[in-house]
């Protein structure tokens, strides 16, 4: 069957603008959007889950400002973990030690600026998707500063911040359970190889 579906929006002429034309706002929908969380996601969010979907709602409403200060808090409440994810990967893929120290300082810092800057510095080149580095874009986008940005700006960072956790909660946890898991395998493996090499048949052609 037929699907109700409602949409209201505004819209006004400026004058004041430049190019002097008509601007449209949408202000609200019936069913509203509903935000699904992928489950690894939802699970690493924890408490900030109610955060997040607020401010995803927020921001599907083109409220970008409010949108982006749920943003900036959760970040603030998820950093140790996301931090936690990194230095975990960093080991499993065989980081050096050096980069793992820099991970776990960062992680015992009190000033978040700081934290997330020595994180960014130390994320090594195989945990850079295309050289793009996840930390120093959070760093960025949490410092930019908010007094001088439109909504329609706040939304486009919301939407960058939501796209870097999400790959530091998915992507590189998912790296360090494959790196876990084939470890494993590696192990059981070599322990086959070393048996039936010890057996009597082994060198026979």
């Amino acid at each position: 069957g037929k699907e109700f579906f409602k949409v209201w929006v505004r819209f006004w002429y400026d004058d004041k603008r430049a190019d002097n034309h008509w601007l449209i706002e949408k202000v609200g929908q019936y069913p509203k959007l509903s935000i699904v969380l992928p489950p690894d996601f939802e699970k690493a969010l924890g408490k900030s889950k109610d955060l997040y979907i607020r401010g995803m709602a927020t921001r599907h409403a083109g409220y970008g400002i409010g949108a982006l200060a749920y943003f900036r808090r959760i970040i603030d409440d998820t950093i140790a973990d996301m931090l936690g994810v990194l230095e975990t990967t960093m080991v499993a893929t065989g980081a050096d030690s050096a980069s793992v120290e820099t991970v776990r300082r960062a992680k015992a810092g009190k000033v978040f600026d700081e934290k997330v800057k020595l994180a960014a510095e130390a994320v090594p080149p195989h945990l850079k998707p295309g050289g793009v580095n996840p930390f120093a874009d959070l760093y960025e986008l949490y410092s930019i500063g908010l007094h001088a940005l439109s909504d329609e700006d706040c939304c486009e960072i919301v939407d960058a911040i939501d796209q870097a956790m999400k790959y530091v909660y998915t992507e590189l946890k998912g790296q360090a359970e494959g790196a876990a898991q084939y470890k494993a395998a590696a192990a059981k493996i070599q322990n086959t190889i070393n048996r039936l090499r010890a057996t009597p048949y082994a060198s026979d052609g």
